[in-house]
């Protein structure tokens, strides 16, 4: 049995509903839901995802954000996306194509570790390479995201629409660099080692480390070709120095996004690599890099779900039939498990048991 048009459910702040026959859904609020502490609007994010096919780790999901300014919000028919990817290597590089969105010109591919860590974003509309290196020997799930804006009723709509997930695996092994000790510094000369290194133990979520800069000691000079920075600050820049000696440094590249990768001189030894930040604390995941040339071999392949120790992501399922369809709603940021065709929003009196 369906759930009925505007039942409800609190969920950690998040209102979820399910959809009528028809695929409608409402949501009434109080006024003061929709304000802050200020009287100014409050964002509200509304996130819909579908349930998973077969062969797929989880279902696309839609994410809008908007202002509620008015007793009445329309928002119009809301889908989700799920085109086809094509995923694969070719001479060291990772290739993934799918059917852009016509009415976005920006996107990127994201490929996780199956359980909540990106391993590596491209951007791309449409298509995205990069040297399948950069996916350091992880499995798990690929995805591609698009973003659109529109105009509202006294609001500016963004909408992200995330793909599906498909399980993929790649035969690329760790870089030489993973498990090398580091040293982290402050600006007063003070030291501390870190051991293992949360810069180069394959952790992917960025860490805070409390000192101004960190020094990677890869054990011998190497010929590095390929240097990747994941985890930079928003807003910070994060740059990283050179040296064969620990006492002259040269400038190697900066970074100033979420991942970046950068060819390097092979021809220059290289055993430290000091990495600091124009924010006050220095905020990184990992810094990898590689020697000699791309993994011309490497193997990038969509397998079955049941290949990977990761778990899968579904819609709430009726005990007659099919996966519902669910849809919740939230101030501020909203992470949950929904699917919707349509919304409406009015903020009115809310009832005991109703949305």
């Amino acid at each position: 049995m369906r759930p009925a048009l505007c039942r409800s459910l609190a969920l950690w702040g998040v209102v979820l509903a399910g959809t009528g026959d028809n695929g409608e859904f409402r949501f009434e609020l109080e006024g003061r839901d929709a304000q802050d502490g200020f009287g100014t609007a409050r964002e509200f994010s509304l996130t819909a995802l579908a349930p998973p096919h077969d062969n797929e780790l989880s279902g696309p999901a839609t994410d809008l954000a908007f202002l509620v300014q008015r007793s009445e919000v329309g928002l119009g028919a809301i889908t989700t996306w799920r085109p086809r990817l094509i995923i694969g290597a070719d001479g060291g590089v990772a290739n993934v194509a799918w059917s852009a969105k016509t009415e976005t010109g920006s996107g990127s591919v994201t490929f996780d570790d199956g359980h909540g860590g990106v391993v590596w974003q491209q951007p791309g509309s449409g298509s995205a390479g990069f040297d399948v290196r950069l996916l350091e020997g992880f499995s798990g799930g690929a995805s591609v995201l698009a973003e659109d804006e529109r105009p509202g009723p006294d609001t500016r709509i963004r909408t992200r629409y995330r793909s599906q997930r498909v399980p993929y695996v790649t035969s690329v092994p760790p870089p030489p660099s993973r498990g090398t000790d580091c040293v982290v510094e402050r600006t007063s000369g003070e030291r501390e080692t870190r051991s293992p290194c949360p810069l180069t133990d394959g952790g992917l979520e960025s860490v805070d480390l409390g000192f101004s800069s960190a020094v990677v000691d890869l054990g011998s000079p190497r010929g590095l070709s390929l240097l990747a920075v994941r985890g930079c600050a928003e807003g910070a820049t994060c740059t990283v120095e050179h040296s064969v000696d620990h006492r002259t440094w040269q400038p190697l590249a900066t970074a100033n996004e979420p991942f970046a990768a950068a060819t390097v001189d092979a021809g220059t030894p290289i055993r430290y690599l000091r990495i600091s930040s124009s924010a006050p604390t220095l905020q990184l995941a990992e810094v990898s890099g590689w020697e000699g040339g791309p993994e011309a071999t490497a193997s990038l392949a969509v397998v079955p779900p049941e290949r990977l120790d990761a778990p899968r992501t579904a819609a709430a399922t009726s005990a007659n039939g099919p996966p519902w369809l669910w849809l919740g709603l939230g101030a501020l940021t909203l992470l949950t498990v929904a699917a919707l065709l349509g919304f409406r929003i009015g903020r009115g009196k809310r009832a005991p048991g109703t949305a």
